[in-house]
């Protein structure tokens, strides 16, 4: 039988299988496409994962309480916020959810995830926490103490616990850039909590401290008797705090309060034996032979309480520069009917105050000013956080000590550097005075510290020079009673103790001296030797010791002189005004203060200003970090000075780099400035040498202070306010004796009005007379700080009518910055009209107060601003040198042989 049913038609055996291959090449293509989208965001992610770790690395440094107080911070933190809240966003994007299906993919999304979701976290608590203690700083004041301490530890307190519930994520199985961004997070967060933790310990101790009910034995300590790391407790009274209110006791004389010999033990073995021979344990002015804080205050602690059969919480010193910190955010006080600021109760109580020969009255002043200090904070107003910073800068210098046998009250101290201790790396130099004087402000110490390496170790040489600066004139109880000690008036007797690392090997004084004390110091060595330095004289004392090659790291400690220690090591000088610590394998030094400031170089001629960094004509293409090496060279003398400079910092350098200068032959040129430039990476390889001339140095007399040699000019000067401007270079601006630019002061003729000057204690003095016979008061200015032979513009103004004198400084003597605070005086109307003649160089003939230096220029004006007296102006060359007319037409005469002019140029 035939099928006539039509047979279905089949499909070409080809086309299923392209149909198969088009469908599956689209999804292939939707699948890359759409693994290349979420790879890139991934990637993204990623990237701006990192670059919010990376903003949260840097900004952990900043985590200080200007940064905090001034908001600046908060910014930065904010945009690392962004940064990972966008990461985390695209992170969490459908697009990438596909990926956590993936087993290895998805750890890589989850640490992405997790990651940036922490440290969004993180940086947002941080810049909340930040923005919460600003608002605090602002809103609290003095009367808040506890309020502001409670607040701010719950602020601190919850960013603590915002960082422990962070969830890092998985940590194996990662790529290489996200297990290392992971790690360094982990970094970041354990470091920024130990910070916190820090914090947290201190105001727990604070807010527990000024909760009290708390009192505190308070040691007034004196500069100008010097211990070790603190001036001797010459004032023994108590601080007690109540919910925040301070109230300190009357402040009793030391040598008024001496406990019996034996009646309390020392407790610290160390201290015993090294000084319990000088009865430490009797006499509060010998407590602190020893820089170890804690050991001399828990003596002392146990010698109130067996004096007043009551105990303290605790011990806080303080001194006059750590009043002075205090005044300059609290204010002046009043004592006596006279005003004491910050600008001069250092000098105050440190000199000027032995000039009152009634011990009872010079006594009741030092309690006075200490307890007037602490009643301004008390009642003021005050800016807490700027309080909070200057004792912080006081504490630095060991000018402020506290210690408690509270524990968090210590742990406290501890935190905010306050606690006095050494470590066993420290290097303490001390010059613990003997001598019942007050000369400690006139011995200068420098300290000249070396490394070497001595059979298999490190041989540390320490240097000491002291030089002893008195003066007969002093005031007999700051001169002391040398001559019941067998000395000359004016001579420093007393031990030199320098404490080194408790790994040191033969530590030795190499020159000889008494040995007075030896043998461990708790975590450090002492050796002490017996000293005397006579008045104008100089001792040098060296001191060797030897350390294990791993121990690299000294660290050294300030001495709370005034003026302190200046130290010189591995090519770097600065005053100990706070810790510094060496680096013996680097040299790196990190803390100390450099002598210099950043961008100025001075040569034995004149002080040259170059611009602060960046310097555009030292500009070089490239991301390497550039060492700037300077050369300042004074042809006619021969002398190079060398500078380095690293980044911001101008570093002097004592050998002398081989760079040559260029020798102009224009005469009339004598200083040029040199300069190349090298890479850190290449050390080796610098830019050619470059050279800028500079201008003609200025005309000068030069005095060499013989009080015979002046200029002198007829009087010019009529009643009412005196307005003097100078242009002087002194060889010393601490001089030995003060020394009077300019006056009309002939005390011998009854003829005294006015005369300017400087003093022993880098300060600007002016005197004048309202009779002729008597001063009118005043007199003491304001230190400057100047460089010895540096060229500066001083000035002085006098309103007799309305009791003010005031001191100046300026760049050019034309825009004037007023020098410290007004000082005020008794009106007295009008400065004496002397009739006799005008002095410059000196305030009168026969003066024990001559000028020596460099002069250039003298003006004085009538009145404040007023129209110009006088301009003598020895900066541009004249026919005859001994004879001079200025604009004025006053004619001004030298007289004697000990001056000389130097042209310009010269």
């Amino acid at each position: 039988m035939v099928n006539d049913s039509p047979e279905p038609l089949e499909p070409p055996t080809g086309v299923p299988r392209i149909r198969r291959l088009v469908i599956g090449g689209v999804v292939l293509g939707v699948v890359v496409f759409w693994l290349l989208i979420a790879g890139g965001r991934l990637f993204e992610a990623r990237d701006l994962a990192l670059a919010g770790v990376d903003r949260l690395e840097g900004l952990r440094g900043r985590l200080d309480m200007d940064d905090v107080i001034e908001r600046t911070i908060i910014p930065d933190l904010e945009a690392a916020a962004a940064d990972l809240q966008a990461a985390n966003d695209k992170v969490r994007s459908p697009v990438i959810a596909p990926l956590r299906l993936v087993p290895w993919v998805r750890t890589q999304v989850r640490s992405a995830d997790a990651l940036s979701a922490a440290a969004g976290t993180a940086a947002s608590a941080l810049a909340e926490a930040a923005d919460d203690v600003a608002g605090l700083a602002e809103s609290g004041s003095a009367s808040d103490r506890v309020a502001i301490a409670v607040e701010g530890l719950a602020i601190i307190r919850r960013a603590r616990e915002t960082l422990d519930r962070l969830d890092l994520g998985p940590s194996d199985g990662l790529t290489r850039s996200l297990f290392d961004a992971r790690e360094r997070f982990s970094n970041e967060v354990e470091e920024t909590d130990g910070l916190l933790s820090d914090a947290e310990t201190a105001t727990t101790g604070l807010a527990g401290f000024l909760e009290g009910p708390t009192t505190y034995l308070l040691l007034a300590a004196n500069n100008s008797e010097m211990r070790a790391g603190s001036g001797s407790y010459l004032q023994v009274g108590t601080l007690t705090v109540t919910n925040g209110s301070l109230s300190v006791s009357p402040l009793r004389p030391a040598g008024d309060i001496l406990l019996e010999r034996g009646a309390v033990p020392i407790a610290d073995e160390d201290l015993a034996d090294r000084w319990g021979w000088l009865d430490i344990a009797s006499d509060w002015r010998n407590l602190s032979l020893s820089p170890r804080f804690p050991a001399s205050a828990e003596l002392g602690a146990a010698m109130w309480r067996q004096l007043e059969a009551e105990s303290v919480d605790g011990v806080f010193v303080i001194d006059p520069v750590a009043l002075s910190e205090i005044m300059s955010v609290a204010g002046p006080v009043e004592v006596d009917g006279r005003t004491i600021s910050a600008s001069d109760v250092v000098r105050e109580l440190l000199f000027d105050q032995y000039w009152e020969e009634d011990v009872e009255t010079r006594r009741d002043r030092l309690d006075e000013i200490a307890r007037a200090t602490f009643g301004v904070v008390e009642s003021a107003d005050v800016d807490l956080v700027t309080l909070a910073r200057n004792l912080q800068a006081a504490a630095a210098g060991r000018h402020l000590l506290a210690w408690s046998d509270q524990p968090a009250q210590q742990a406290a101290w501890l935190v905010v550097g306050v606690d006095g201790g050494l470590s066993a790396e420290s290097v303490a130099v001390s010059v613990l005075n003997q001598g019942a004087n007050k000369l400690d402000p006139f011995l200068t110490v420098d300290a000249q510290l070396s490394a070497e390496l001595f059979d298999s170790e490190r041989l540390i040489t320490l240097t000491l020079t002291l030089d002893n600066s008195a003066q007969a004139a002093f005031p007999p109880y700051v001169l002391g009673p040398a001559a019941a000690f067998g000395y000359d008036p004016g001579t420093y007797a007393g031990f030199l103790s320098v404490n080194v690392p408790g790994r040191a090997r033969q530590p030795a004084f190499t020159d000889g001296g008494t040995l007075v004390a030896e043998g461990t110091d708790g975590a450090t060595r002492v050796v002490a030797i017996d000293v005397q330095v006579p008045a104008g004289g100089t001792v040098v004392h060296e001191l060797t010791f030897r350390l294990p090659l791993d121990s690299a790291v000294l660290r050294i400690e300030p001495s709370a002189r005034v003026p302190g220690i200046t130290w010189h090591a591995m090519d770097a000088e600065w005053v100990d005004q706070e810790a510094a610590v060496v680096d013996l394998e680097s040299g790196a030094i990190e803390g100390a203060v450099d002598l210099a400031a950043p961008g100025r170089i001075a040569f034995d001629r004149d002080p040259i200003e170059i611009p602060a960094a960046p310097i555009p004509w030292l500009a070089i293409d490239g991301n390497e970090e550039t060492t700037v090496i300077v050369s300042w060279r004074d042809v006619a003398a021969e002398v190079d000075v060398w500078e380095r400079k690293t980044g911001e910092e101008w570093v002097l350098v004592a050998d002398a780099i081989p760079i040559a200068p260029v020798v102009l032959s224009d005469r009339a040129r004598r200083t040029e400035y040199c300069y190349r430039t090298a890479f850190t990476s290449r050390p080796d390889e610098f830019s050619a040498v470059e050279c800028t001339t500079l201008p003609a140095p200025l005309g000068f007399v030069r005095f060499d202070g013989d009080p015979a040699s002046y200029f002198s000019a007829a009087d010019f000067i009529g009643p009412g306010d005196l307005d003097v401007r100078m242009l002087v270079a002194p060889d010393q601006w601490t001089p030995d004796a003060w020394q009077m630019f300019a006056g009309q002061y002939n005390s011998a003729a009854n003829d005294r009005s006015w005369r300017f000057g400087i003093d022993v204690f880098d300060s600007l003095v002016a005197n004048f007379s309202p009779d002729g016979v008597n001063d009118g008061g005043a007199n003491r200015g304001f230190p400057v700080s100047f460089r010895d032979g540096r060229r500066e513009w001083v000035r002085m103004t006098v309103e007799p009518e309305r009791g003010r004198l005031r001191f100046w400084v300026s760049r050019d003597g034309v825009d004037w910055s007023q020098l410290g605070e007004d000082r005020r005086f008794d009106p007295i109307g009008a400065l004496f009209d002397s009739r006799g003649p005008v002095y410059v160089g000196t305030d009168r003939p026969g003066s024990d107060n001559p000028f020596a230096g460099k002069l250039y220029y003298f003006e004085v004006r009538q009145g404040i601003d007023g129209p110009i007296l006088a301009d003598l102006d020895f900066r541009e060359a004249a026919g005859d040198p001994g004879r001079w007319v200025d604009s004025a037409g006053n004619v001004f005469t030298a007289r004697g042989t000990g001056w000389e002019y130097v042209t310009p140029g010269d």
